[in-house]
């Protein structure tokens, strides 16, 4: 397994930010509260170097529960964020001493 780079970390962010895109009930100070609380746990769950796609989804589920209630298919969005997370976390490893 391979850890996250920072392409990947604004791939996600990427996902993020589409979804409060949709939210046309929120204002801009709203928005820019949220975009924070997820740049800091994002950032928090990626400094704790989880390798495991559940473990790594399920960190960011308890940072951001809130976050997630106000998107519009909370649900949906979780299960294309693990998708994601899934995706960039199965790469080959980064250097060969990680296939041990």
């Amino acid at each position: 397994m391979s850890r996250l780079r920072q392409k990947d970390i604004q791939d996600i962010l990427k996902l993020f930010e589409n979804e409060l895109n949709t939210l046309s009930r929120l204002s801009k100070i709203e928005k820019m509260k949220i975009r924070k609380k997820i740049v800091n746990a994002l950032s928090s769950a990626v400094a704790l170097n989880i390798k495991k796609p559940g473990l790594f989804v399920s960190t960011l589920e308890g940072k951001l529960y809130d976050v997630f209630d106000v998107f519009t298919d909370g649900w949906g969005f979780r299960e294309k964020l693990a998708r994601k997370v899934g995706e960039k976390l199965q790469k080959k490893p980064d250097h060969p001493t990680d296939e041990q």
